[in-house]
């Protein structure tokens, strides 16, 4: 008989490890035996300033610098935000029609958003699925299925200023 490997999370933790490093977050692997041994950091040389490498290297300070050149305003509940972000965003929301039946959304356009610019933001959106429901079952409609809307959305920001400070006296 042929022996069985143990199972292992290997797609989950790629999917989580590159869910924290769109974060900004450092990951950890899951497993000690997945593990190298931490290297120290290479010397530079020509590679370091290579154009697209030093995009990359400082993808982050580029996207601090844009966040801090807009207005600070709260981040709306169920629509994008005018302001810059970089995140993944997921929403999910259930309405319940005045006949008892209910309609649940789910992703409902959100995705990955990046700046990859000081003044420009990418905006990666998976199409929402929609679900509805008769009233008193649990019978799943046909209207049932995925949604339109926009895949890649780019914003600009042409103007904006910094918040002011209040002078408290």
């Amino acid at each position: 008989m042929g022996e069985r490997k143990p199972k292992t999370d290997k797609p989950r933790c790629l999917a989580a490890i590159l869910v924290l490093a769109a974060c900004g977050q450092a990951a950890a692997p899951a497993h000690a035996a997945d593990s190298a041994p931490l290297q120290p950091p290479p010397e530079p040389g020509p590679a370091a300033t290579d154009p697209i490498t030093d995009y990359f290297l400082h993808w982050f300070d580029r996207a601090n610098e844009a966040q801090a050149s807009q207005p600070h305003w709260m981040t709306p509940i169920t629509t994008v935000t005018a302001r810059f972000e970089q995140e993944f965003r997921y929403d999910q929301y259930q309405e319940f029609t005045q006949n008892g039946a209910e309609i649940n959304n789910y992703f409902a356009g959100k995705g990955l958003e990046l700046i990859p610019t000081l003044t420009n933001e990418i905006l990666i959106n998976v199409p929402g699925f929609e679900q509805r429901v008769p009233q008193g079952t649990s019978k799943v409609m046909p209207a049932t299925g995925f949604l339109d809307g926009n895949f890649v959305t780019i914003k600009q920001r042409i103007l904006s200023a910094k918040r002011k400070m209040a002078i408290t006296s």
